[in-house]
């Protein structure tokens, strides 16, 4: 989307971010919090219960539920943030930890409250594949590897309407035209994920080498 525009401004950006976010209030709200132990400020009895929560990061028995309900129906971006945490990605990769809030926040807004395909589901991927990591594979992938696994999770779905893809190239849709009917809600939810990594508030990717 942004290939062939300039860069922009940061306060035009944070305009613009306004504009086309799939659904302004609370997801797309960003806290000052100064601290790195959550993306935003929670209250001490939601923060000890979330503590006790992300305690069971690596195990079966985290309650994705719990932690959407403890933080305000954001457990996308509170997931990602304590496993990103957890690796110490903002340090390895050289990513300011606003650059992460924001995309993170963002990220989480456009995941659509559909029954299934939305943000506490991506959450919920991204924790199963962040225990797998810690339970036998960490050894075997580098860095950069552990990094795409995390980031893919939280993408993979984002902005599904909740219908398939038999259902969207039937009905001719928009997403069904432009993919030319090739797994549709696939590439739409790649398009989507590159075009917010591609803005320069969410681009956590500028740290890492071109290759």
């Amino acid at each position: 989307i942004w290939a062939n525009t300039p860069r922009v401004s940061t306060d035009a950006a944070r305009r613009q971010r306004k504009r086309w976010s799939f659904q302004a209030g609370e997801h797309a709200l960003v806290s000052d919090c100064k601290d790195s132990k959550y993306p935003v400020s929670v209250s001490g009895d939601d923060e000890h219960a979330l503590d006790n929560q992300f305690s069971l990061l690596t195990c079966r028995e985290f309650d994705v539920f719990k932690v959407s309900e403890l933080s305000g129906n954001r457990p996308l971006q509170f997931v990602m943030w304590r496993c990103f945490m957890f690796e110490s990605f903002h340090e390895k990769f050289n990513i300011p930890l606003s650059s992460l809030r924001l995309l993170f926040a963002e990220l989480e807004s456009k995941y659509r409250r559909v029954p299934y395909h939305n943000s506490t589901h991506a959450a919920d991927v991204v924790q199963t594949v962040f225990m797998y990591i810690n339970n036998g594979l960490r050894p075997h992938l580098s860095d950069l590897e552990v990094f795409a696994m995390l980031l893919a999770a939280a993408c993979h779905d984002v902005d599904h309407n909740g219908a398939n893809n038999a259902f969207h190239i039937k009905t001719f849709s928009r997403v069904a035209l432009i993919h030319n009917d090739q797994s549709p809600l696939e590439n739409h939810h790649v398009t989507v994920a590159w075009s917010l990594l591609r803005h320069p508030d969410f681009d956590i990717l500028a740290g890492l080498p071109n290759e």
